[in-house]
């Protein structure tokens, strides 16, 4: 599948924002197949699909290929977007140029998280340990990932994944100390993501204005997640869907606009909001 050609001449703008694990991709085995006729549906309605992920850039584009996705990518819970340059021929101000792609940053770098997590740790003996701790055959074990799709999600550029295993006094001492150094906390599906200044949220809307600066189109958002590091996004989208995880309850949020909940998981919802929406879609 591909939406390159979607983004001129898809009428009205719709960009369905979608997170992977455990929304596009199962919790367990992270196929997307259930979601395959909706995807499908999209590439032939010219809607662009854009990935919205804790996920790193190097896993990102693997995924986009098998997918079939050529649209833009954000990652590690909204820190970066990455622009195809072939899409979006004029460069974003205050963005990076790397390969093919504009990046446009909007959290941190993760050199800088890592230092002030090791200093914390050194200061306070707090007892966590993160990706920048273990191997890629150490994240396999812990993520069920193969260990070629471990090296790609160690290759983190701006944020870093966590596992706390302290106290919950300290680890409300811990949340202090990272805040202070400009520095936020988002719980995930299995790890606590350590980042900038911002979320997934913030990087659709960013994203949304740059799309209407350059196609002169306004753009209405279908935004799936499953966890509580999707809620920004879902609660700015025009068509907010919780999809069910059978590993955790519905993201809880509120809306303004009504709030599609599955009644399958993960990909399979996927399928099934894309398919209650085709009225509005078409």
């Amino acid at each position: 599948m591909t939406n390159s050609t979607s983004l001129q001449t898809n009428k009205p703008g719709y960009l369905v924002v979608t997170d992977l694990d455990g929304t596009l991709l199962d919790h367990d085995n992270y196929s997307w197949d259930a979601a395959k006729p909706a995807l499908t549906y999209l590439r032939e309605q010219q809607i662009p699909v854009v990935i919205n992920t804790s996920k790193t850039a190097a896993e990102v584009k693997n995924l986009q290929k098998f997918i079939g996705l050529d649209t833009p990518f954000i990652v590690e819970n909204g820190s970066a977007i990455f622009l195809p340059k072939l899409q979006f021929k004029i460069r974003p101000p205050q963005s990076i140029e790397a390969g093919i792609y504009w990046v446009k940053l909007i959290g941190e770098e993760r050199k800088k998280i890592v230092n002030v997590l090791q200093q914390l740790r050194k200061k306070y003996a707090w007892k966590f340990e993160g990706f920048s701790d273990w191997s890629p055959s150490e994240i396999a074990q812990r993520t069920n990932l193969s260990l070629d799709s471990a090296v790609s999600s160690a290759a983190r550029e701006f944020s870093e994944p966590i596992v706390w295993q302290d106290n919950e006094s300290n680890f409300n001492l811990f949340l202090q100390e990272i805040e202070k150094q400009q520095l936020k906390m988002l719980r995930g599906g299995r790890f606590i993501h350590i980042l900038g200044n911002a979320n997934k949220g913030a990087s659709i809307s960013w994203l949304r204005s740059w799309f209407r600066a350059c196609y002169s189109n306004n753009y209405k958002i279908i935004a799936l997640g499953d966890g509580p590091n999707d809620i920004d996004m879902l609660k700015l989208a025009d068509f907010p869907v919780a999809v069910k995880s059978p590993a955790h309850d519905y993201p809880v949020f509120t809306s303004d606009k009504p709030i599609i909940h599955t009644e399958h998981y993960g990909p399979a919802g996927w399928n099934e909001a894309i398919n209650l929406l085709k009225a509005e879609l078409k």
